[in-house]
């Protein structure tokens, strides 16, 4: 399983304008932007597995 760690540190590389450029183009930018959503359900599922996070149970109303 890739680490929030990993997914940021991916989406941080994404972001290096390449060939010159002085910023990163549109592809460059959305690719980021996938990791950094990715990092976020990691490091959801990382404190989840170590037991920081509680799922409260859900109540429906009728």
């Amino acid at each position: 399983m890739t680490t929030a760690a990993e997914y940021r540190a991916r989406a941080e590389d994404a972001l290096i304008p390449g060939d010159g450029m002085r910023r990163p183009n549109a592809s460059q930018i959305a690719t980021a932007d996938v990791l950094a959503k990715l990092a976020i359900s990691a490091s959801i599922d990382e404190a989840a597995e170590a037991g920081a996070i509680v799922h409260p149970a859900i109540h429906h109303s009728t």
